[in-house]
């Protein structure tokens, strides 16, 4: 994977060829490491200077102990409670700074339910700030410490980047368009409340938390997250909103119960879809019969666990370089089953489908997939441009035209538009985008149902076309 910097000067976006960074580490605690010195300094003036020291002492006192100090620094609770006191004592975080210390204290009481309900993690908690209270040397009470934990175990998020692809795009389905880094604690973020149909979610671009609309919001309407995992049927959902939030949903969307495989058949979907992604060849027809019976049950392709099932199928294809069969599948959850999913498909979940597509167009060799079928490939060589369009203005449409991966996909796309161009014409010429070009949309729309119903998907009307370049 590329590395990638934007520079100061005109915002240019620029990708190092190298695929490792070589970390460098700080020389006073040796506990937090950079990429480059303009993010050592950025750290080192926004929180670490309060920190190093602690860090340091802490690393003295384990090895007196003789406990471990490596693993105990790198629990998130440990760091955040740390970090959080000291940028409370150095006023940081005060009383009348932007970021209040009251906001944080607020927090506390939707989060104390789970002292009651895990006596466990209240143990743990309790000695954990008694703890911290002698060593920190802190004006807090060892109370006011636990309540910060509960704080950090109830409204911690995850810090999700955009995995930026490169030029080798096809990965297996089970790796998210969106990685985790780290975690995170906002007042903000952490008062919006949840939907299972959310109307907004939140991803960071560089260090800025942006909140950015799933679909329109009319004026006066509250925002929304959905806090469970995506990929959770009606029955894992309610439960893990349950056991992680103590939320009792009842949306219109809960109100209608199941909506997929349920008894023995559920069971044995979750069974496929959880296991081993090198599966033997036997377990392909187990995959392909799980999805007959599924459809059988009369279940459509927006069910719940049906997009899961269908990547797992393409998994399997995938270990087992099936080309022609993993095209197939990826059309159908891009065509068919993301377009009508409830809760709807994430539009970086819907892209990452893309992508998946697009490069089967041209895979890396060293993946020996087997060849497709001679008028497949062309039809896909042909669309690629436009499917990279496609590409292009969906993750604008879901990161910003701004961001950093909006300008990556940018740039790659022109950069391939041109050398398609001076390939052919022996000169650039402009591209004119979908969207504006009817004659150009017309090629495309053709292209596009006779691939569509090689798979055994139903055509594609211009109005539909229409929607995904808009």
């Amino acid at each position: 994977m590329a590395t990638i910097a934007r520079l100061k000067n005109g915002n240019k976006l620029w990708t190092v060829p190298e695929k490792d960074l070589t970390f460098q580490k700080c020389s006073g605690c040796e506990q937090v490491y950079y990429c480059n010195r303009i993010c050592q300094v950025a750290a080192w003036r926004h929180h670490h200077r309060f920190e190093c020291e602690t860090y340091v002492t802490l690393k003295s006192k384990t090895a007196i102990d003789n406990v471990g100090c490596d693993p105990v620094l790198t629990f998130s609770n440990i760091r955040y409670i740390i970090r959080l006191v000291l940028l409370h004592h150095s006023g940081i975080i005060g009383e009348n700074t932007e970021t209040q210390w009251t906001e944080f204290l607020s927090l506390c009481l939707s989060a104390m339910w789970r002292r009651e309900s895990d006596p466990t993690l209240a143990v743990d908690i309790d000695n954990f700030a008694s703890t911290m209270k002698d060593f920190l040397d802190t004006r807090l009470s060892v109370e006011e410490l636990a309540y910060q934990q509960y704080v950090m175990v109830h409204n911690k998020k995850s810090i999700l980047v955009p995995l930026l692809k490169g030029s080798s795009r096809l990965y297996d389905p089970a790796v998210k368009s969106l990685i985790r880094v780290g975690h995170f604690v906002d007042p903000f973020v952490s008062s919006i409340r949840h939907s299972c149909d959310p109307n907004a979610w939140y991803v960071f671009d560089h260090n800025e938390l942006q909140v950015r609309a799933c679909k329109d919001i009319p004026a006066g309407s509250e925002i929304t997250f959905c806090y469970a995992d995506e990929r959770y049927d009606y029955e894992s959902r309610t439960a893990q909103l349950k056991a992680v939030w103590n939320i009792s949903c009842s949306c219109s969307l809960c109100a209608k119960g199941p909506h997929g495989p349920t008894g023995d058949l559920r069971c044995r979907v979750i069974d496929l879809i959880t296991s081993n992604p090198k599966r033997p060849p036997t377990l392909i027809p187990d995959i392909e019969m799980a999805i007959a019976d599924v459809h059988s049950a009369g279940f459509a392709y927006g069910a719940d666990l049906m997009r899961p099932l269908y990547q797992t199928a393409m998994r399997s294809y995938l270990h087992w370089k099936h080309s022609a069969n993993m095209l197939k599948i990826c059309l159908i959850i891009y065509f068919l089953i993301e377009p009508s999913t409830a809760p709807p498909t994430p539009l970086s979940q819907r892209l990452n489908t893309l992508l998946h597509i697009i490069s089967l167009s041209d895979p890396p060799i060293k993946l020996g997939l087997s060849a497709l079928p001679p008028r497949v490939q062309e039809l896909l060589d042909a669309l690629r441009v436009n499917f990279m369009e496609l590409l292009v203005i969906g993750t604008e449409k879901c990161y910003g035209k701004e961001s950093t991966v909006g300008l990556f996909e940018r740039d790659s796309f022109m950069a391939y538009v041109k050398g398609q161009e001076a390939a052919k014409n022996g000169h650039n010429s402009a591209f004119t985008p979908l969207a504006k070009n009817s004659e150009q949309r017309a090629v495309f729309l053709v292209g596009l149902n006779e691939l569509l119903g090689w798979a055994s998907i139903p055509k594609m009307t211009e109005q539909q076309l229409l929607k995904l370049v808009s």
